[in-house]
């Protein structure tokens, strides 16, 4: 393993990769709840703090994708654009109207189905998401899990709505109130070896990731977040298992990617969470040098 060099000053960033730092900003812009209804389908039960602007077809389909009442857990991953929000502190429109940009969101949604013998379908679906700027949202897991489940117990069928909302509420305050690790800063070619390292291998190696505490209703979650992220580089996705998937076809999508084609991922009976891998995997393969494939990516 190659060994952590402190370097004097600051050294140059490699393009399009981004250090992770202790942030003033919030981790977390929205905490979304959907619920699978068996008249209505898909549907959002909860937006927090605020809806997110998206459509709420949108985020119940991206939430809840077909296929998914025949798993009992399962996860999913979504983004959303950047948009300028009204009302809010920063640059002024003309009209003295206040407007601050919000940034591409990168969303985790875990969805977990209950049986339950008094409902006509047999069971209870519900997805819980977190929109965040960050990239590695895979970070949030943990915690996302832990407060879905919480919204199955017991005590939520007092008072379902109001047990919603103070899950949502304080899923959001906590991770709004992490702070983030500090990485060693590291010469260029050392980030842009270690970022290799990650992507290639089948596991991450603890001294290429950064330890993070979440605490969770007095329950500490040890978890972890890399120490570089590249732009496109979202969640805990591996471009080697896309080559082992797509074997001689690797190539095939490679250059479809290039020329700006479509490219179709379907997955016949397996989890949603690997096909959204295998998309988010595919920005890795021009990315670097390339930057802002993830625009055009949507698993």
């Amino acid at each position: 393993p190659i060994q952590r060099e402190r370097a004097s000053g600051t050294p140059a960033q490699l393009p399009g990769c981004d250090r992770v730092k202790n942030m003033s900003k919030k981790h977390v812009w929205y905490v979304v709840l959907a619920e699978f209804d068996l008249i209505e389908g898909s549907v959002i039960r909860r937006q927090h703090p605020e809806p997110t602007g998206a459509a709420d077809n949108f985020l119940a389909e991206a939430m809840l994708p077909e296929g998914s009442h025949s798993r009992s857990e399962d996860e999913t991953v979504f983004m959303l654009p950047k948009i300028i929000i009204e009302g809010k502190s920063g640059g002024k429109a003309a009209g003295g109207n206040e407007k601050a940009p919000r940034p591409v969101l990168h969303c985790l949604s875990c969805f977990l189905a209950k049986k339950d013998d008094k409902v006509k379908r047999g069971s209870v679906t519900k997805a819980l998401a977190v929109c965040s700027p960050h990239t590695f949202i895979h970070a949030f897991r943990p915690v996302i899990r832990l407060a879905l489940k919480e919204l199955f117990s017991p005590i939520s069928k007092a008072d379902p709505k109001a047990h919603e909302l103070r899950i949502v509420q304080e899923l959001y305050d906590t991770l709004n109130g992490l702070t983030l690790p500090s990485a060693y800063p590291l010469p260029p070619i050392h980030e842009s070896l270690y970022r290799a390292a990650r992507l290639r291998e089948a596991h991450n190696r603890p001294f290429q990731d950064l330890d993070l505490k979440i605490t969770w209703r007095s329950r500490d979650i040890s978890t972890r977040v890399p120490a570089i992220v590249g732009e496109d580089e979202i969640g805990q996705v591996k471009l080697i298992n896309l080559l082992k998937r797509f074997k001689t076809g690797f190539m095939k999508i490679f250059n479809a990617i290039l020329l700006e084609r479509r490219v179709l991922f379907i997955g016949h009976n397996l989890p949603a969470s690997e096909v959204c891998q295998h998309v988010l995997a595919a920005c890795l393969m021009v990315s670097p040098p390339l930057s802002g494939v993830k625009e055009r990516v949507f698993p």
